[in-house]
């Protein structure tokens, strides 16, 4: 359920910041630079998680297979 709940959120932040920051960056109004700014820390955020969560799979599938291995049939 965690780990759902982790790639959500990661996928939302991730296509959130990217939105905010082609939107952001598309009109040149000055005043756009705290949305180009959030865009950038939602994407960058967004991407982190999405690496973190990731690891976190491949590390877990890496044990099971161990696990498997090691149990005598």
């Amino acid at each position: 359920m965690l780990y759902e709940l982790r790639l959500s959120l990661a996928l939302v932040l991730f296509f959130a910041g990217t939105f905010l920051v082609f939107d952001a960056v598309s009109s040149p109004d000055p005043t756009q630079t705290a949305g180009v700014i959030a865009g950038a820390v939602s994407f960058s955020l967004g991407l982190v998680t999405i690496c973190f969560v990731a690891k976190d799979w491949w590390e877990w599938r890496r044990l099971c297979k161990n696990h498997n291995r090691s149990v005598p049939n």
